[in-house]
């Protein structure tokens, strides 16, 4: 079963990011945690990915932010 609260949490850590404005521990929290809906792993693993090619400090560049930014309101669509 997909749990939405889990997608819009997400989306909204992603926003956080590219913003620059993460708590401590968002990172861990949200990064580096498993999810069983695929929809939300892909985009875990696509942002896990990401950083580790940017490097830090991450986000760096404004095509980041984007692909972030856009993940988020991807992952939104998805929720009804």
């Amino acid at each position: 079963m997909v749990d939405m609260t889990q997608r819009h949490t997400f989306a909204a850590f992603l926003d956080r990011l590219a913003a620059g404005t993460l708590a401590d521990d968002d990172w861990a929290e949200y990064a580096v945690n498993h999810y069983p809906d695929e929809t939300l792993e892909e985009c875990r693993r696509n942002c896990v990915q990401l950083a580790i090619e940017a490097g830090e400090p991450f986000p760096r560049t404004d095509t980041d932010r984007a692909w972030l930014h856009a993940w988020a309101n991807d992952l939104r669509a998805t929720i009804p």
